[in-house]
């Protein structure tokens, strides 16, 4: 009751700060005077900063940082000769999501790595603040489609993520990114959700959650929350032109995240529907270019002999309406596929 409590004046101190006046109920014969504004958007501003202190104290401990140690061949272009075998060194960041040591982060934040270690900390604001814990990880498995891994270390009574909170992403909701930016451990920005299913490339499924929250190399594989403290995503990359943080980072939605802990837990690697088709998106461009009848579904552009698809009596240069559960989809995969 005091966490909702405490995230409800948090989002009221929010519209107050944004208005610049604490609105009142007056009588006629009183007025707000502007001293009596400011004061009021003082207290809420400190409102805010005592319920964004509490959220980090129950976020921390939750979220790590990885640093790992493997082995790379140089390409052109790196200062060095090509095809060397040289060492190479990473960081980023993972969140735990059980209590005796699994934890999620970006499958490319363990690429090539021979050695992971694992920081957990105690607790931001806590007297054991500065304490934290190495662990050696190993990895339990990779959904490289997804961009996600498992890790586990061995310990136990750790705090961790709920994925099953069954919370999902508002347009313009304030969310905070944790994770260690260029390797400053436990670092917290707090930003806005731009939009909820961003789809970066028509002819690719996958959808982001994009968010304005500052994102920069080393916030790989933390996590995106809400001002609850439950988990929306994993922090995943940034479109940049100048190498850092421009407000454009996506993070994969936690429904993605949940099925592939499930099953990377269970079976250690990602087991996914074979079509035996290869479809493409049908975009308003493909519908005039190609004169085609249908505006759902998707263009099949090739089927493998033998295969599902083929069996189903699908064929190259066809339109096919995709249905699941009966419900006509947009999209080119239905949603138990698509993007997982």
């Amino acid at each position: 009751m005091r966490n909702r409590l405490g995230n409800s004046l948090l989002r009221g101190s929010l519209l107050a700060l944004l208005s610049g006046w604490l609105i009142l109920p007056v009588s006629s014969e009183q007025r707000l005077t502007s001293s009596d504004g400011a004061a009021g958007a003082v207290h809420n501003l400190q409102l805010m900063s005592s319920e964004m202190e509490r959220l980090s104290i129950a976020v921390a401990p939750k979220v790590v940082q990885i640093a790992t140690q493997g082995l790379k061949i140089t390409g052109n272009g790196e200062g060095q000769a090509a095809g060397v075998l040289v060492a190479e060194q990473g960081r980023g960041s993972g969140f735990l999501v059980s209590s005796d040591g699994y934890l999620l982060t970006n499958a490319h934040v363990i690429a090539n790595a021979l050695h992971i270690t694992v920081q957990v900390q105690s607790g931001a604001g806590s007297a054991d603040a500065d304490r934290t814990r190495e662990y050696v990880a190993r990895v339990s498995g990779v959904d490289a489609d997804n961009d996600l891994a498992l890790l586990k270390i061995d310990a136990e009574s750790l705090p961790f993520f709920d994925l099953n909170s069954g919370v999902s992403p508002r347009q313009g909701q304030l969310v905070l990114a944790y994770g260690n930016p260029l390797g400053l451990s436990q670092s917290a920005t707090l930003g806005l959700v731009s939009a909820v299913e961003r789809q970066l490339n028509p002819d690719d499924p996958r959808v982001y959650i994009q968010t304005d929250a500052p994102l920069n190399p080393g916030n790989s594989g933390g996590p995106l929350v809400d001002l609850d403290g439950h988990l929306l995503g994993v922090n995943t990359m940034i479109l940049t032109q100048s190498g850092g943080s421009e407000g454009i980072g996506f993070a994969v939605p936690l429904e993605v995240a949940r099925h592939s802990y499930a099953m990377l837990r269970e079976k250690g690697t990602m087991a996914r529907p074979l079509l035996g088709l290869q479809p493409r998106s049908l975009t308003p461009e493909l519908i005039a270019g190609l004169h085609l009848k249908a505006t759902v579904g998707v263009l099949v552009e090739d089927v493998a002999p033998g295969g599902p698809g083929a069996e189903a009596g699908l064929s190259s240069g066809r339109t096919a309406p995709i249905a699941a559960d009966a419900t006509r989809l947009p999209s080119a995969i239905p949603p138990p596929v698509r993007g997982w």
